[in-house]
């Protein structure tokens, strides 16, 4: 089977510590794993191009994208677009890379694109080939919009339905990350129950699941054996670390020898540590700043218990969080958010604590309770890890999706 991974974007971050580098180079990994082929279509450094091994990229022809004539005509309508004030519709892009996949997947099985709202290159060059298209839907873009206050006019809203609203239905197939967003693509876009299918994210389980020497890192952190959470994100407004800091200072009170440690780094890096001093619990709170990827299961290794984004929003809770599935593979007593994505996943006091989301006292009394029993603790991580390894392997996810492209090639 010969796979065209696509990612219509104006400058592909592949950098490995970005969500979206860890999610695509696990599938595609994944895939080459099994003995597929796979072609990596996305723009490098400003130039479309096309990579078999993700690190060595060719510059894609582009024949009459690259003329003057397309040129001229592209920035006359985009000069006349923006005297009338006229709707967005992403055609000059979406052609163009539509063009560059089509010419670099020509002898192609089957396309896998991670979608983006207006981006419907891969659906051109699908049509053009005469092969499958499966959409990859990693969350509900409406809302994150609308939680990062970006706006669009009525217009532009309008536009934007009407060309996800093509795209979902000329799909072959769509794959959400959680059942949630499952339900929301049906009932959003009308769209047939069996076209739709979720395949939960995943984790290098084995990596988090391994030993590792933890001693520098203990020296270097000065955690030294006390009871430690942790929380791995980007420091962002809706990932609620206020709330994580507001608990842990409730658990300091009744505690002063319980630890914990931040690792990443992000937009409210500094507010966060200002909160931390303010609340007068910063020799309690260990921040790692930003880290390689390959270096997080080591450092999950210095706490018992993992905390999940506390903060709900309407787009986290169709969310599938990678790093649940790494706390859980890496043998932590999770406290998680009890709503329905995590629900599936989590039971509640077997292989982790559920709590009502947005609430400090609540996520304090969590963490105290793991804390305090690490016997407990100790136990529902071991539960945790093994159903994680059992269900929530990077294998395990990209075997799903290969079954789904199976079937549409033989059907195509």
């Amino acid at each position: 089977m010969k796979i065209g991974y696509l990612w219509q974007t104006e400058e592909a971050n592949l950098k490995e510590t970005t969500t979206s580098a860890l999610h695509i180079s696990a599938v595609i990994f994944g895939f080459q794993k099994r003995g597929r082929e796979v072609r990596f279509v996305t723009t490098q450094e400003g130039v479309l191009s096309q990579s078999d091994n993700w690190t060595d990229w060719t510059s894609i022809p582009l024949g009459f994208f690259k003329t003057k004539f397309y040129k001229l005509i592209r920035s006359g309508v985009g000069f006349v677009q923006s005297k009338l004030k006229l709707p967005y519709f992403h055609f000059f892009e979406s052609m163009r890379y539509g063009h560059a996949v089509a010419t670099a997947c020509k002898d192609y099985d089957v396309l896998y694109e991670r979608y983006w709202l207006l981006n419907y290159g891969g659906l051109i060059a699908a049509k053009r080939l005469g092969i499958p298209l499966i959409l990859e839907i990693n969350g509900d873009l409406f809302q994150e919009y609308d939680m990062m206050g970006i706006e669009l006019s009525k217009w532009q809203w309008r536009v934007v339905r009407r060309i996800n609203r093509m795209l979902f239905h000329r799909a072959d197939h769509v794959v959400t990350v959680s059942e949630p967003l499952r339900q929301k693509m049906l009932e959003m876009w009308d769209l047939p129950e069996d076209k739709v299918t979720a395949i939960d994210n995943g984790a290098h389980v084995e990596d988090f699941a391994a030993e590792h020497d933890i001693s520098a890192l203990q020296a270097k952190y000065n955690l030294n054996g006390e009871p430690t959470a942790v929380f791995v994100g980007t420091f962002r407004l809706w990932h609620g670390l206020d709330l994580v800091i507001e608990a842990f200072r409730r658990v300091s009170q009744k505690n002063p020898n319980f630890r914990l440690l931040l690792i990443g780094d992000g937009p409210q890096y500094d507010e966060i540590q200002r909160l931390v001093n303010d609340y007068g619990i910063a020799d309690k709170v260990v921040f790692t700043g930003k880290v390689a990827h390959a270096e997080v299961a080591p450092l999950m290794k210095l706490a018992q218990v993992a905390l999940v984004n506390p903060r709900l929003s309407p787009a986290s809770a169709a969310q599938s969080p990678l790093k649940l599935f790494e706390y859980m593979a890496g043998a932590k007593a999770v406290i998680a958010p009890d709503v329905p994505n995590i629900q599936r996943i989590v039971t509640d006091g077997v292989n982790g604590l559920l709590i009502p989301p947005n609430d400090a006292d609540l996520l304090a009394d969590a963490m105290l309770r793991l804390l305090s029993d690490l016997e407990f603790s100790e136990k529902i991580g071991t539960m945790a890890q093994n159903k994680a390894l059992a269900e929530f392997s990077w294998d395990t996810t990209v075997e799903r999706i290969e079954v789904i492209m199976k079937r549409l090639i033989e059907t195509k």
